[in-house]
């Protein structure tokens, strides 16, 4: 059975960011979710300051801990981001996060995985490395299916450990078809982001998975490993969100 992380994002970034994403604790805790994925974008810059206070209680709940960051691991220029990086490895460190979820960037020919392999080396001579992850993302650098897939090529090849969060819905939002990226990318995945969207008049919206038996993303965990740990990334909204993040929690780990 696989385990379901909850991402804190799922309840609304204005909740969160009025009451903090600890406030989400006990009933992700009291799901039956593994883990829980923090969102950095959702702490304060009193919280980031104190960022080493959080991991403890995500400990005591036995919660495996995923820490998102909106940083883009290669700059504009083609670089590695690494002050950015940098600094996300350690707050990561401070929390004891198990992994890391960044996206891709502009990854381009002449790119350097040396300066990837290099900084994880030493970053992880400073003790335990979480395992760092890139999400496809809804950009049409970060985004795409081509540079997607050759990034992770190059990286199997030069065996550096990076892994993928595949994120189910937002290929809709860069006009590529989640079956074949699933095909192409099933062996890199580590992460899997469950949500759905639907297009309304602003474009795409994220919206709560539906339960039949022929929904898309039904269809698209069957080309992935079945494995690696389900985030809930879509909308939990309502009145009793403990019994709804607990019901969301079991319909992840029975499908």
């Amino acid at each position: 059975m696989p385990q379901v992380y909850v991402a804190t994002n799922a309840f609304g970034p204005e909740m969160v960011m009025d009451r903090g994403q600890l406030y989400c604790l006990e009933w992700i805790a009291g799901s039956g979710a593994a883990g829980i994925e923090l969102r950095r974008e959702l702490f304060c810059d009193e919280e980031l300051s104190r960022i080493g206070e959080w991991g403890a209680p995500m400990k005591r709940h036995g919660l495996t801990l995923v820490y998102s960051a909106p940083v883009q691991l290669w700059a504009e220029d083609g670089t590695l981001n690494a002050d950015e990086l940098s600094l996300i490895f350690e707050e990561a460190a401070a929390l004891d996060a198990a992994m890391i979820k960044t996206s891709l960037g502009h990854f381009q020919p002449k790119s350097d995985l040396g300066e990837l392999e290099d900084f994880l080396k030493r970053t992880g001579e400073n003790g335990k490395l979480p395992v760092l992850t890139v999400e496809n993302d809804q950009t049409d650098w970060g985004g795409k299916l081509a540079p997607l897939e050759r990034f992770f090529n190059q990286c199997d090849i030069c065996r550096i450990p990076v892994k993928m969060t595949f994120d189910i819905a937002n290929w809709h939002w860069v006009l590529e078809d989640p079956n074949r990226a699933a095909v192409k990318l099933a062996g890199h995945v580590a992460y899997i982001h469950v949500k759905q969207s639907v297009r309304s008049e602003n474009g795409n919206i994220t919206v709560p998975i539906k339960e039949s038996a022929d929904a898309e993303w039904r269809k698209i965990l069957a080309l992935l490993p079945g494995d690696v740990p389900r985030g809930i990334e879509f909308p939990i909204r309502g009145r009793e969100l403990a019994e709804l993040t607990r019901k969301y929690v079991q319909l992840l780990s029975n499908s």
